[in-house]
């Protein structure tokens, strides 16, 4: 158990037996996951909702500072900052040198992990960036809050394609299967999977509550939380629900896979073994 003294808005990473997560005093807390003491703490200006992310022993993140931050891992110290014109709640998706994020200022960055350096930014026309993206076959996916899917070049940031829904999205994307995966949350409330490659919708399920919760994929499953008080799993290549589960609670968390362990949480964690 560890007191980090204020509010944790951050999702926990773990690297080397190291956890790692932002905190309401706006610090970046460093904690031995054996011994539950503190590392290290790095501070910034703003508190941090930003999940990091690791590369080659450097830590990534974005604070409501509008700063996006490369830490090392092991020491704690800056290696560089990125200002952007707004806050950033996205957490970001690193690959082959290259991290993404989004801020709410409306663009979509890529920056060099060595130098910071900015490689390309998208300016979708949206307002905010709460979600996060995803990297598959140097391509990445993200979801804009007011209703699309946007596939985009790693390396160059040109748009392949955008996928358009009539409804809110909340949920970060996630690829598996050649598909990409990413649900809605205002009365339509549909699952959607679409092709990586074409940006066609393969198929969509109908809830009958929102979806908050990002999915997580394996080679046959989807599984994902809904504010029907429901956990689902489908067919990633059909869509045909399998199986769900009924919870205590709205489902907003996003479900983590260990071994064939499905891990989520409403008010109450679940650990479900698929067989």
């Amino acid at each position: 158990e560890y007191d980090a003294g204020k509010h944790i808005y951050s999702s926990p990473a773990v690297y080397d037996n190291t956890v790692f997560f932002g905190c309401g005093d706006k610090h970046l807390h460093a904690i031995d996951l054996k011994k539950g003491e503190n590392i290290w703490k790095f501070e910034t200006k703003g508190n941090i909702v930003s999940c990091p992310a690791e590369e080659n022993g450097v830590l990534f993140f974005g604070g409501i500072d509008s700063v996006f931050y490369a830490v090392d891992m092991n020491t704690g110290k800056e290696k560089w900052t990125f200002k952007t014109g707004h806050m950033i709640s996205s957490s970001p998706a690193v690959s082959n040198g290259i991290v993404v994020f989004g801020s709410h200022d409306s663009y979509f960055y890529a920056l060099d992990t060595e130098s910071g350096k900015e490689l390309w930014k998208i300016k979708t026309g949206y307002r905010a960036f709460e979600t996060s993206p995803a990297i598959s076959d140097n391509t990445v996916f993200l979801t804009v809050r007011e209703g699309f899917l946007i596939s985009a070049d790693l390396k160059t940031g040109k748009i392949n394609w955008k996928f358009k829904t009539e409804s809110e999205i909340r949920s970060s994307p996630a690829v598996g299967n050649g598909l990409v995966f990413f649900g809605t949350c205002d009365y339509r409330n549909y699952i959607f999977a679409v092709d990586v490659k074409t940006g066609k919708g393969k198929w969509k399920f109908k809830t009958d509550g929102y979806i908050k919760s990002s999915p997580a994929v394996t080679d046959e499953l989807l599984y994902f939380g809904c504010g029907n008080r429901h956990i689902y799993a489908h067919n990633t290549l059909t869509g045909k629900r399998m199986w769900k589960l009924q919870t205590m609670g709205e489902v907003d968390s996003s479900p983590a896979i260990y071994k064939n362990m499905l891990i989520i949480g409403d008010n109450t964690i679940y650990a479900i073994e698929e067989k």
